[in-house]
């Protein structure tokens, strides 16, 4: 089962901003696992705890699993206009990463039918 991790902009964003990317978060999640593709989302998993902890934990964390994960897909980049800083160090960490949902899907349909399970 190939494992993805969603990327998304998150601090310096209004709070309308932050609704709205985790929107797009949630819908493009429930995509994925539709497909079977396991999903990571660190801005869902962590939401609601942006004062307790150190933003820069939360960066480290991401990077980390970022590396662990097959891909990570970018989303919602041009709130920032290209990437914020996590997204950058969340690309830097991952082993590939795309910044379209169809760039991601035309790679996961060449992916071996084994591969996918």
């Amino acid at each position: 089962m190939i494992v993805v991790m969603l990327s998304a902009p998150y601090a310096g964003l209004t709070e309308k901003e932050r609704e709205g990317v985790k929107g797009v978060l949630r819908l493009t999640s429930e995509w994925l696992w539709q497909q079977g593709i396991a999903c990571i989302t660190p801005h869902l998993n962590t939401d609601g705890h942006d004062d307790a902890v150190a933003r820069e934990n939360y960066l480290r964390g991401y990077e980390e699993i970022a590396s662990r994960c097959d891909a990570v897909l970018q989303v919602c980049e041009w709130l920032v206009d290209g990437e914020s800083e996590g997204m950058r160090r969340e690309r830097e960490a991952a082993p590939r990463h795309f910044t379209s949902v169809l760039e991601f899907i035309h790679w996961w349909q060449g992916l071996p039918e084994e591969v996918k399970k």
